[in-house]
């Protein structure tokens, strides 16, 4: 059964603009953190199994510094290239170009998709995304990643295992306390209070809740349910309300965990506020339509799926805004401001581009079905 590692990996060298598509990026001049994974890879079960590294941007410098640490280590790597990208959209374009255009690798959905198309287009029953700011600290974790992949429980098959991220503090817990602006936004209360099944019961758990740089999906679900490429984040728990949706089960387990150490963010709070308001605005609306109740998703998201988040958008960045200015964060002031205007935006989007994903999700599993030739160039 094959299975691969992927590993997208994300790295500006300008100005902020850039850094405001992804949350942790690494700055060129910088070593970043992959290398920091490769080592810990290196010391567990992976073996021979092929590891893609996926750039969110094509340049030589990023080739050159992948490239560098890659050999450094006796591991199955290979680096995803613009070429291959080139060679994957002459094949969907063949099918059709509209599908065509919403594959790249910038954005979170857009680079897991490509991840999801290099697994079908090489044979890999099993996907093992990791994030580039994690470490992998159990020498058994692949063997852990793939046990229950394509099981049945309960009639249904086990498309999508999650696993979840220990911090510094050995926690998983998000262990910042929530300054007074965000009380209306308990976001980092709410993703504790669905993490807290962790702490009880069986291995496996039905979860609200999966994290993208630590989670496994089997080929019967990857070619049928891709990403939401409309979604601008919060793509890795989009992808399991979608797959539930369409019949897969989608489970934590409590012993496949990670180490996140990633670095600090660069831009301001506000600019993943509008993310996240783009997000979960779509989400709802998403919801909504399919007829999910906000219930169903508690603690999280769900906390976000109901009809309060308008107020909560715009109280959130209010109170933001006030306390910015009142500290001369002038960025934070500029961005949370801005977050007041988009409200109207974010709405507009939502309605605008829900029922896109049905049509995109039905065009992914007939490519699948006709054009993907399993080859063997890993």
């Amino acid at each position: 059964m094959k299975t691969i590692i992927e590993i997208p990996t994300h790295w500006v060298s300008r100005g902020i603009e850039e850094r405001n598509h992804f949350d942790h990026p690494s700055l060129l001049h910088e070593d970043g953190t992959l290398r920091r994974l490769l080592e810990s890879l290196s010391r567990t079960d992976v073996g021979d199994t092929p590891i893609v590294i996926i750039p969110s941007t094509f340049h030589p410098d990023i080739e050159k510094k992948v490239n560098r640490m890659a050999i450094d280590y006796d591991l199955n790597i290979t680096i995803f290239s613009e070429a291959w990208l080139k060679v994957l959209k002459k094949n969907l374009d063949r099918f059709s170009p509209e599908f065509s255009e919403k594959f790249g690798v910038l954005g979170y959905s857009a680079c897991r998709n490509v991840g999801l198309m290099i697994g079908a287009a090489e044979g890999a029953e099993n996907i093992v995304f990791l994030d580039d700011d994690v470490i992998v600290e159990d020498e058994d974790f692949l063997k852990k990643a793939v046990e229950f992949v394509d099981m049945r429980r309960e009639d249904k098959i086990i498309g999508g295992i999650a696993g979840y991220y220990i911090n510094p503090a050995g926690s998983y817990k998000l262990e910042k306390p929530v300054p007074w602006p965000r009380l209306f936004w308990k976001k980092e209360k709410k993703m504790n209070e669905a993490f807290s099944i962790i702490d009880s019961g069986k291995r496996l758990k039905t979860t609200t809740i999966a994290l993208g740089g630590n989670v496994v999906i089997n080929r019967r679900l990857f070619t049928q349910v891709p990403f939401d490429p409309w979604i601008t984040r919060g793509e890795d728990i989009d992808l399991l309300i979608n797959a539930k949706h369409f019949g897969f089960e989608f489970l934590l387990d409590r012993e496949l965990s990670v180490r996140h150490l990633h670095p600090e963010r660069l831009a301001p709070w506000s600019v993943k506020m509008r993310q996240d308001m783009y997000r979960f605005f779509y989400e709802r609306e998403k919801m909504r339509r399919w007829g999910v109740s906000a219930e169903s998703l508690d603690p999280y998201p769900g906390f976000f799926m109901r009809g309060s988040l308008g107020p909560r958008a715009f109280l959130t960045s209010l109170f933001v805004a006030i306390d910015s200015l009142f500290n001369a964060k002038w960025g934070e002031f500029e961005e949370s401001s801005r977050n007041i205007y988009y409200l109207p935006i974010v709405i507009n989007y939502a309605k605008r581009n829900v029922g896109r994903y049905e049509k995109f999700r039905a065009d992914w599993a007939e490519f699948m079905r006709c054009c993907i030739r399993p080859s063997s160039r890993l």
